[in-house]
């Protein structure tokens, strides 16, 4: 009865914020349209499954092997039963990061349950990181590996004394890869090198559950690359593509946009190699924390263009600068009091850095929106659509797809590339007004079908 009484007031907080974070973004997810190239893929592939079926992904109107297909085909069935395409999109990187923050309280929980304020306090460090909390309100497969990384997470803590829990594990792998990559297998593996470190827990590693688990994960992640190879022709190297992720330079922007964009972002670092350095007090600690700066570091050495590919080991992260303050607060120590309320303080900075950031990835695309819903109204099987100059001055392709709701492919084709590129006719397109004396060079009887702002819709018969 003690117990619940003192873990009573923890979940009420925490829950709070859940609920009063959630409630905001789900005011945001409805506010305008999709914002970048990623929103646009993701909800082009997700309309496209609607008019070609689930398997396989298609962009474009022809087979896409970037991605894999869990979150199109959840976006695709919420196109089809919401009004708002928007919402349709957005509601599902919505639920997974408010399940991530279910998920990381429930492991706070089992690490130190004599500390039920750290719950809140994870709670609290994950929602105001505006790293993670932007990517809830967008279109994007980030938030739900995260919310399957977090999850295995709890369950891999649970297999030392449940060893059935790997079999959770091992579907969360599949999951997990079924979402965007194979991210929690590999985290899988750094788990069991950690523990096969540790003497006291190596013999834990020897259960049946395990080889089980690491067998069904294996043969469950290679189900779908392979179908793409066998049956829908993708390369086999395709499997492996990293091409997306990486630039062509080095860069440390990962740990660079974690300690400058998460105004806490240096104390979280600091807290992952505390825990590091106290394997011995804190083991199932030092593990997230090798997880975690494992998981930066392989993004530094492959990199990734984007802080992004680091959102999944967050909440994670967010847990070890939790327990972080908590045992600054413990000490009750002037220095270590006011170092925890600093945190604390930046932490909170985190709500309206987010809040900046949400609003000026908010673009009016209303004038592209009123030239993509003509190119619509022009369309039919005899006509070739075109889109010239996608990415400079006009948005990209899958914006038209999208919000022209095209029923054919489009041809895209550069300003530069124009005069040697064969267009058929009739043909109907979009272009910038800048553009259209390129076009009426290539098409004498061009008309103009629709002008709004600095985009028109033409077509030539």
């Amino acid at each position: 009865m003690e117990n619940r009484v003192r873990l009573f007031w923890p979940i009420v907080t925490a829950a709070l914020c859940v609920v009063l974070i959630t409630t905001w973004l789900a005011v945001l997810i409805q506010k305008g349209s999709l914002t970048n190239k990623d929103e646009f893929m993701t909800g082009e592939r997700s309309r496209e499954m609607l008019l070609l079926g689930a398997v396989p992904v298609h962009e474009n109107f022809q087979p896409s092997f970037q991605k894999p297909p869990l979150q199109y085909w959840l976006s695709a069935f919420t196109l089809s039963h919401l009004h708002s395409r928007e919402v349709a999109l957005r509601i599902w990187p919505l639920l997974y990061g408010m399940l991530s923050a279910v998920a990381i309280a429930w492991l706070a929980f089992l690490l130190e349950p004599q500390r039920p304020w750290l719950i809140p306090f994870a709670v609290f460090f994950l929602v105001m990181c505006p790293i993670f909390l932007p990517e809830t309100c967008r279109a994007l497969l980030d938030a739900g590996l995260t919310f399957f990384t977090t999850l295995a997470l709890v369950f891999a803590h649970l297999s030392r004394k449940h060893p059935a829990c790997w079999l959770v594990v091992a579907a969360l792998c599949v999951l997990g890869a079924l979402q965007k990559i194979p991210l929690i297998f590999l985290i899988w593996i750094v788990i069991l090198l950690v523990r096969f470190a540790k003497k006291e827990e190596r013999t834990a590693l020897r259960s049946s559950w395990l080889f089980v688990g690491l067998a069904l994960a294996v043969v469950g992640i290679s189900i779908w690359p392979l179908l793409q190879v066998a049956k829908f022709g993708m390369l086999p190297w395709h499997i492996f593509s990293l091409q997306e992720a990486l630039r062509e330079r080095w860069y440390l922007e990962i740990p660079f946009r974690l300690m400058t964009t998460w105004p806490c972002g240096v104390f979280a670092f600091l807290a992952a190699f505390y825990f590091i350095r106290a394997r011995r007090s804190h083991p199932a600690l030092t593990e997230l924390a090798i997880i975690c700066l494992g998981t930066i570091l392989l993004g530094v050495l492959f990199n990734f263009r984007s802080a992004r590919y680091v959102v999944p080991i967050l909440p994670a992260l967010a847990l070890l600068l939790a327990v972080f303050v908590h045992l600054l607060l413990e000490r009750k120590r002037c220095v270590a009091t006011i170092t925890a309320f600093v945190i604390l303080f930046l932490s909170a900075v985190g709500w309206e850095v987010s809040r900046r950031i949400i609003d000026n990835r908010r673009k009016d695309h209303s004038a592209q929106l009123r030239v993509a819903e003509e190119l619509g109204r022009q369309q039919n099987a005899e006509t070739q659509l075109v889109v010239v100059d996608p990415d400079k001055h006009l948005l990209p392709e899958p914006f038209f797809l999208f919000y022209g709701d095209l029923r054919f492919p489009v041809t895209l084709v550069f300003v530069a590339d124009l005069p040697q590129t064969k267009l058929q006719t009739p043909a109907a397109g979009v272009c910038a007004v800048r553009d259209l004396p390129l076009l009426q060079s290539k098409f004498p009887n061009l008309s103009i079908a629709r002008r709004s702002g600095e985009f028109v819709c033409w077509n030539a018969r």
